[in-house]
Order: C-alpha cells, then sequence, then structure tokens
C-alpha cells in the first residue's frame, strides 16, 4: 500500500516557481511560475546509491517501471488549491520549493520541486521519508548488510496549459 501511494503521488506531481524570461511584467512571470494549470506527464528519473550495484539497479527498475503507463496523463493544480488527475480530486498547498498533497485524513505527502519554463520536477526523497522500512527491504529482498544512502526519483512533467 505504502508504495501505491507514494507511485500516486509521483504520477501526480508538485510544482511552483521559477524564473521568468527579461521584458515581462511581474503578472506575466506569477502566471508563468505558477503552478496552477494542466501538466503532462514525461519521465521518471531515479538518483539512486547503495551499497550493492544489483540492489541499486533493482530499486531503479521497481520505481520507474511505470513510466510507460503514466505517460501522458495530466494532472491539475486549480488556483483554489486543489489537484486532479484521472477524475479523482484531492487538495494541495505550497510553502517555499515544497508541494504537499493531503492523500487522507492521516497522510499528507510533501516534495521537492522545481518549474524551469514550461518543465516541472517533483523530486521524492524515499530515505527521507523512511520509505525503505523493515517490510519494504524484505519486499525488495535487501538484506541489513545493505547500506541504501540514496533514493530520489522526480517526475518530470510539462505545461500544458
Amino acid at each position: 500500500m505504502k508504495r501505491n501511494i507514494l507511485f500516486a503521488i509521483l504520477v501526480f506531481g508538485i510544482m511552483l516557481a521559477s524564473c521568468g524570461s527579461k521584458g515581462k511584467t511581474d503578472t506575466a512571470k506569477a502566471e508563468e511560475n505558477s503552478i496552477v494549470g494542466k501538466w503532462e506527464f514525461q519521465s521518471f528519473t531515479a538518483d539512486i546509491k547503495t551499497s550493492d550495484q544489483k540492489i541499486t539497479d533493482k530499486i531503479k527498475t521497481s520505481l520507474t517501471s511505470h513510466e510507460s503507463e503514466v505517460k501522458g496523463r495530466t494532472v491539475e493544480f486549480t488556483s483554489d488549491g486543489k489537484m486532479v488527475s484521472e477524475g479523482d480530486s484531492t487538495s494541495y498547498s505550497i510553502s517555499g520549493n515544497k508541494l504537499t498533497i493531503k492523500i487522507n485524513d492521516e497522510i499528507n505527502r510533501s516534495s521537492e520541486f522545481k518549474v524551469n519554463g514550461d518543465a516541472l520536477s517533483i523530486t521524492n526523497d524515499y530515505i527521507k521519508d523512511d520509505f525503505f522500512d523493515e517490510d519494504t527491504r524484505k519486499s525488495y529482498g535487501i538484506g541489513n548488510d545493505v547500506k541504501i544512502e540514496k533514493v530520489l526519483l522526480s517526475s518530470n512533467l510539462i505545461r500544458k496549459e
């Protein structure tokens, strides 16, 4: 279940500010750099480091294996704090470069994001989020002797509107 929740968040994204180009008004820059609008999923980028290359490859394959299934799906962030994707809606909030998505009454998920023009990158830190607990390590076949140093997964989206 934990994996499904995290996957859903990856698909649905996170976003906000970036730099505007010279000559634009402050209002135009704010609109261009806003999370508000429709975004289309393009790809995952994984940055993983463990003490065992086979485990590193296994984690990367597992986390990016759904890329073809979600490519082209859209997520929309509305100006009133709603996130809509595939007919489902939830709420979101932004603080600095952190996007927090409300999964349910008990779970909120925060990720870092960056907008660069019409590109959005949402990065989840699986180590900071304590994703690789004992049960998850077992399900991945990771022994206690393997050190997991870094597991970052970015969802890459482009602006549609």
